[in-house]
């Protein structure tokens, strides 16, 4: 993960933020799967901060995953 230093916070976003490859399926711990269809869809429409801060947060939540 490379963290960026910016006026918001330091985010850690994943390495593929800013272009995913949305059809690799990874089971766990993967950002990808907490994006919605129309987040995806958007994804190129939104600017380079707004994909930084969705992924960064996305990654946060597959990073907290708890499986058996």
């Amino acid at each position: 993960m490379n963290c960026i230093d910016n006026e918001i916070d330091d985010l850690c976003p994943p390495s593929d933020w800013e272009n995913p490859k949305w059809e690799v399926e990874d089971r766990i711990h993967n950002w990808r799967n907490y994006a919605t269809e129309d987040l995806k869809i958007s994804w190129l429409e939104m600017s380079d901060r707004h994909r930084l801060i969705v992924a960064a947060c996305l990654d946060d939540i597959a990073g907290r995953e708890e499986w058996d």
